[in-house]
């Protein structure tokens, strides 16, 4: 009787064990992390700019999934600047990333109220963070599952003076404004 009862919690154990591990390993799937490796003006007009993005996406679990589909559209103070989907499946190894490609388009009439905001959190060296919208469809270990991704943040960049490479042209162009204007008493 008593080995029945230690097999049987032996059993429960192990079978509770497992559950918790691929519990934890779906957790993880779903739990995508998201990171913008580029983003360039391909062209500029005086009405709209043409942009392309990349995110990157990294699987934090231990078993390989597949993106079966997605639709993604990235706002930035409200105003959407770029969009992707695809219907083609990209399957990702554990532990792995894989580059999302976005291409869109900014109508500069429609974002003119957050021009300026955007200038200053460049100017100002803050980060610039893009809204996430859509849906990103997965399969793992053949569980559909579908993440909503409406509201999530992407930092696009934590100073972007420094990655174009403009950062100590304009700390220079500051400093000699402001040693200029401090002369005559203007402090910016």
């Amino acid at each position: 009787m008593l080995r029945k009862i230690l097999l049987v919690g032996g059993l429960a154990g192990i079978g509770y064990s497992f559950y918790y591990y691929f519990k934890n390993q779906l957790n993880l799937a779903l739990d995508l992390n998201y990171k913008l490796k580029d983003f360039r003006i391909v062209e500029l007009t005086t009405s709209e700019a043409r942009i392309k993005t990349q995110i990157e996406v990294r699987n934090k679990s231990s078993f390989n999934l597949t993106i079966e589909s997605y639709d993604v559209r990235f706002n930035y103070q409200k105003h959407e600047v770029a969009k992707t989907s695809s219907n083609i499946p990209i399957v990702i190894g554990s532990d792995r990333t894989f580059i999302l490609e976005a291409e869109g388009v900014i109508d500069l009439r429609k974002v003119t109220s957050a021009l300026f905001p955007f200038v200053m959190d460049v100017t100002k060296k803050k980060p610039i963070n893009l809204t996430l919208h859509g849906f990103i469809n997965v399969n793992f270990l053949n569980l559909n599952h579908v993440i909503e991704l409406d509201g999530r943040q992407v930092t696009t960049s934590n100073n972007l003076l420094a990655e174009i490479g403009l950062e100590k042209p304009f700390d220079k162009t500051r400093n000699k404004l402001d040693d200029l204007l401090g002369k005559i008493g203007i402090k910016i």
